[in-house]
């Protein structure tokens, strides 16, 4: 039995360490120089587990000054990591509605490069949006699908939004172009 759970444990522990090579490979890939085709793109890094934290504070620091990087995550331990070694812009992944925005914000203090809120769209609403403007910070909506959703995130308080839906908003810009 002890044999299983070292086995298990040592396998968990390859998987993540393969999650943060795989991370850092699609990290390159993105960062390549294809990538210029985007010069004003803000490539956002989202973080899934703390083992990633090294191989992606070495590519990170390959590319601050020459992309534009938005490093997230719902482990905001590992946001705070980031924001202490990196000078790159940081965000809080959210998922949930807090009671108090504010103390999260506090807690953030030390850490200057932390100045933004990811929201999920099913729980964002105008009240958390305008504490955090003013308070200084940006907030970013993820989750977004329908045209409609992009429509409604085109009339919030936000600095952008993270979507895998861009011709929704590309049509809304080809419109605009179009007057």
């Amino acid at each position: 039995m002890d044999n299983r759970r070292t086995y298990r444990s040592a396998s968990a522990t390859q998987m993540r360490l393969t999650q943060a090579y795989s991370m850092c490979f699609s990290l390159s890939r993105l960062m390549n120089p294809h990538a210029l085709y985007f010069p004003g793109a803000l490539w956002n890094v989202e973080i899934k587990t703390s083992e990633a934290l090294p191989v992606t504070l070495a590519v990170l620091d390959r590319y601050v000054g020459k992309r534009r990087l938005f490093v997230t995550s719902f482990r905001h331990d590992v946001v705070e990591a980031i924001a202490r070694h990196s000078a790159v812009d940081c965000g809080l992944l959210l998922a949930h509605r807090p009671l108090d925005v504010g103390a999260i914000m506090a807690g953030c203090a030390a850490w200057p490069g932390i100045r933004a809120m990811v929201w999920d769209y099913n729980v964002v609403d105008a009240a958390a949006l305008s504490t955090v403007t003013a308070n200084g910070w940006d907030n970013y909506v993820y989750g977004a699908v329908t045209r409609a959703e992009h429509q409604h995130c085109a009339q919030l308080e936000l600095a952008g939004l993270i979507t895998d839906y861009p011709q929704h908003i590309l049509n809304r810009q080809d419109a605009k172009a179009a007057q």
